[in-house]
């Protein structure tokens, strides 16, 4: 069986998730200045102080540096959510429904700039056996687009109940075509079409509606045919690495 080409991990985490790497390589602080209200809890794995109350679960950096200020009712997250960087400008932005992430979500760059935009339904989750942390990804569901930083799209898909989903596409920095295909529940499926740079085809591939790689042909940048594969058959006029991974 032909081996299927590594899909682009387009999976995008909340501030939140960036935060936290960050924090966690920097030891613990103690509170300073008055912006940290006493009652606020330290969370060492995190190296944020959390307190909920009046309606809001809001963090802060050891440092004082609000970073999340999210409507916060009936012991869950509901409501309008926004976090920020640690130069206090607006990392991303929606809302939650019972401590899940609902409607369009959108993550912006440093300097405010839209970076990604997507939709999420609280009503249908992907499920995950992992640690409890990991129910609150998992539930996008509808469009999904990702800026470059000029403001140009870079890809653009759908997503159903967590899974890629539908027609993808990803696009070079001049607006030209990099790759385009269908996902079903997260598989290849059907016509998948890899370019390059200057538009010309690179990689063909055809995959059954059962996920399984039918065949795959390479071209060199003349557009000559230099490897065709098929589950039965291995024609190569060069030696490739077959199992090169497209972004």
């Amino acid at each position: 069986m032909l081996q299927t080409k590594t899909s682009h991990s387009h999976h995008f985490k909340t501030f939140l998730g960036f935060l936290l790497i960050f924090t966690l390589c920097t030891p613990p602080k103690k509170r300073s200045g008055n912006q940290i209200p006493k009652e606020a809890v330290f969370e060492k794995r995190k190296n944020l102080y959390t307190l909920d109350a009046n309606g809001y679960r809001q963090q802060w950096l050891p440092n004082g540096t609000l970073v999340a200020k999210c409507e916060f009712k009936n012991g869950k997250l509901n409501g309008l959510c926004q976090t920020f960087t640690p130069e206090k400008q607006l990392a991303s932005q929606g809302n939650y429904v019972n401590g899940f992430k609902d409607g369009v979500w959108k993550w912006f760059f440093p300097d405010g700039k839209l970076y990604t935009k997507q939709n999420h339904s609280h009503k249908k989750r992907r499920l995950y056996k992992q640690a409890p942390e990991q129910a609150q990804i998992g539930n996008e569901n509808g469009f999904f687009f990702r800026y470059y930083p000029d403001g140009k799209l870079e890809v653009e898909g759908f997503y159903a109940a967590g899974y890629k989903d539908g027609y993808w596409k990803k696009y070079y920095r001049d607006g030209t075509t990099s790759y385009k295909g269908s996902y079903k529940s997260e598989q290849k499926i059907g016509l998948w079409q890899y370019y390059y740079p200057d538009g010309r085809l690179e990689i063909k591939e055809i995959y059954t509606q059962k996920h399984r790689l039918k065949q795959r042909t390479l071209y060199d940048p003349e557009s000559n045919i230099i490897c065709q594969l098929t589950e039965k058959e291995n024609s190569c006029n060069s030696t490739l690495n077959l199992n090169k991974s497209k972004k």
